[in-house]
């Protein structure tokens, strides 16, 4: 435990949780600091925290399940889903996106979520009865696309929660059931549950800065533990909490070809550029793909929501070879911890590029590249993830300062740390 605990003294933050699960199915778990710490609950394996736009590996591989049985194609037309929605044709772009280009951030769509609109009003969105997801879409309707479809890259959550409502159109049902009974429940991850409610079972509490941009308190629950905001309103963005094996065991069956009965990792792993200047990172169905940092390739996503930030990953290069090719790997790693009162990152400028006091080739930070449509630029890619807890994450996952010191594990997580808030 000392480098869990070196590494919890010297930045402050109040705990975090840690799971290797190995190439044999071999969990192994690791707890620092509190969960609570007002209440004085200690942090465990089994604490819950939000897992951000994680959630988005677990979107994507449903699109890809549905269309292994045949319910729907990546070829196909986003008006074919949702033509008929009063909507749609104010949306950018609407007649020429498809399923593929919203599931690899290539439809030139803005991303609701960094719009000052959307963040000035989103905590209204929730107070009804019943959350409507087309309610976030409506913040990008009447804008001008970032560029035509197909052309550049841009992330955009509005596209993922436009998948989120196209799943519910072909399997009639909530997306988050969709998963649960085609992955989460078939694979045993129990600690994984939706987020659609403030009142989350075993949920660490994340605490932000008190100048954040949402007008949030520092700390983001009440007493009970209970959410002071609906965390359903990050949809299918996202829309999950978990805990670290869970996500561990994710991260080894999803990379290592094993989350579906018919072959699917090169749909999986087939990405495009982030930038024309960046060959080498590329965002495929959900994941994002660095091809070359100093431990070789890493695959996977990263994710922010308030209170919470995460990575999760994967290094092909290590470990025992997958089906798909000799070099891919099962192991998993995941880190996750909740933010720090005292510990204020700076807030990325979302029109340039990051200060750059992060590691250049960080794992979660595709988006420290702009994107381009010919010689267009179009602005910096926003993202979830930035500035100083780039620099944070890298240091976490170095073998020399990680909880498991000396170990490169093939892919890896983190979730719930600082946020730029």
């Amino acid at each position: 435990m000392q480098p869990q605990t070196d590494f919890h003294d010297r930045h402050a933050f109040p705990g975090a949780t840690a799971a290797i699960v190995l190439p044999n199915g071999t969990a192994v778990t690791a707890a620092v600091g509190l969960a609570d710490v007002e209440g004085g609950r200690a942090m465990t394996p089994e604490t819950r925290m939000l897992a951000a736009s994680i959630g988005e590996t677990f979107l994507a591989a449903i699109v890809l399940a549905l269309e292994n049985e045949g319910s729907l194609s990546r070829a196909d037309l986003l008006s074919a889903y949702l033509g008929d929605r009063p909507w749609f044709e104010a949306l950018p772009n609407p007649e020429a996106i498809t399923i593929d280009q919203l599931l690899h951030h290539t439809s030139g769509l803005p991303d609701h979520v960094h719009l000052p609109e959307f963040q000035q009003s989103w905590a209204g969105l929730t107070s009804g009865e019943r959350f409507n997801p087309e309610a976030l879409v409506v913040f990008v309707v009447g804008r001008a696309p970032l560029f035509d479809v197909g052309t550049a890259w841009a992330y955009s959550a509005t596209g993922y929660v436009l998948l989120g409502i196209v799943i519910e159109e072909v399997s009639r049902r909530p997306w988050h059931e969709a998963i649960h009974q085609r992955f989460l429940a078939p694979l045993g991850l129990t600690g994984t549950i939706a987020s659609d409610r403030p009142d989350l079972p075993g949920l660490a509490i994340g605490y932000i800065a008190p100048d954040n941009p949402f007008g949030m308190p520092e700390r983001t629950a009440d007493a009970e533990g209970w959410l002071l905001w609906n965390p359903i309103v990050e949809s299918a963005g996202g829309g999950f909490a978990s805990t670290s094996a869970d996500l561990a065991r994710w991260g080894q069956v999803l990379s290592g070809g094993e989350a579906m009965s018919s072959p699917y990792l090169d749909r999986l792993l087939g990405g495009v550029p982030v930038d024309p200047d960046a060959a080498g990172i590329l965002y495929s169905a959900g994941i994002a793909i660095y091809a070359n940092t100093p431990r070789g390739p890493v695959w996977g996503h990263g994710g922010w929501i308030p209170g919470y930030v995460s990575s999760l990953r994967h290094y092909p290069d290590h470990g025992s070879p997958s089906p798909f090719r000799s070099t891919l790997t099962s192991a998993s790693r995941t880190i996750r911890s909740i933010s720090s009162r005292h510990w204020k990152p700076r807030c990325p400028n979302l029109r340039s590029r990051p200060s750059g006091d992060g590691p250049t080739h960080s794992f979660d930070r595709p988006w420290r590249h702009r994107a381009r449509s010919r010689s267009m630029e179009h602005g910096r890619v926003p993202g979830n993830d930035g500035g100083s807890r780039g620099a944070l994450l890298h240091e976490l996952f170095d073998s020399r300062a990680s909880p498991f010191p000396g170990q490169i594990y093939p892919t890896a997580s983190v979730t719930g740390m600082p946020s730029a808030v």
